[in-house]
């Protein structure tokens, strides 16, 4: 009779982890608030698949990196995640993540949000086209009633205008593509038609014409814009000098005789 099976210390890991990667995909994509009627046709079927290729990517990281991440970290960066999309739809997780991941103040950085936030995106959100697509599909969306009928993919359709724009600027990262950015310089919203005049001014400057060096005039105008929280925070600059810089280069203003 051979002997009773027992499992080693590196099978009991590897057990628990796919335990918890289990309760987790089950916990996200049952919750009421991100049922797939809250999502647009088709969505719904998609984030589950997102859902389970960043648990899967998640335990994989948290497997190979122990030193990093432990059980309990892995487990409460899961539930933080988890918890943050039931509350705040699919987009607005992201762009909230996203945006402190890849541009926190201060503040932001000394409470450990920024850390938090790239710990999520470095577990839950290494897919560049999925994170593509989420972002691609709120700049696309301008309809606020669109929003308020999807709240589980958009997000609270109340900051529409804040989260479209926020999407923009975030989106480079993940979408090094110059051929979404032009159509958005005469979008309705300032902030989207700002981040993108000064996008296409940092990254492709043989695509400077007349139409981008009117939206940057624009936005070195705006004394409301803010094209960086960090630079913000750390010595008050607001985006119109950043557009104020580009202009500097692409349309100088000549100097007195």
């Amino acid at each position: 009779m051979s002997p009773k099976w027992q499992p080693t210390e590196e099978d009991t890991s590897e057990l628990a982890l796919r335990k918890v990667v289990d309760t987790l995909y089950r916990r996200i994509v049952s919750a009421p608030s991100l049922a797939p009627a809250l999502m647009p046709s088709g969505r719904g079927e998609w984030f589950q698949q997102f859902i389970r290729r960043g648990l899967e990517h998640a335990a994989d990281v948290a497997d190979r990196a122990k030193i990093h991440f432990g059980m309990d970290e892995f487990r409460f960066l899961g539930t933080s995640w988890a918890r943050l999309l039931a509350n705040k739809g699919v987009g607005g997780s992201l762009c909230e993540t996203l945006r402190l991941a890849h541009d926190p103040d201060g503040k932001e950085e000394s409470r450990g949000n920024a850390s938090h936030a790239r710990d999520v995106v470095r577990l839950f959100l290494q897919d560049k086209e999925d994170i593509d697509q989420i972002l691609g599909s709120m700049i696309e969306t301008l309809d606020p009633a669109e929003w308020a009928r999807y709240p589980a993919w958009f997000g609270d359709s109340k900051f529409v205008d804040q989260e479209r724009a926020r999407a923009v600027r975030l989106r480079p990262y993940y979408n090094s593509r110059y051929d979404w950015l032009p159509r958005l310089l005469d979008d309705p919203n300032q902030n989207v038609r700002n981040f993108a005049a000064i996008h296409i001014g940092r990254g492709w400057p043989a695509r400077v014409d007349e139409r981008v060096i009117a939206r940057l005039l624009e936005a070195s105008r705006d004394n409301q814009f803010v094209w960086s929280w960090a630079d913000h925070f750390n010595d008050g600059r607001m985006g119109k000098s950043e557009a104020q810089a580009l202009l500097a280069v692409y349309a100088p203003v000549p100097s007195a005789p």
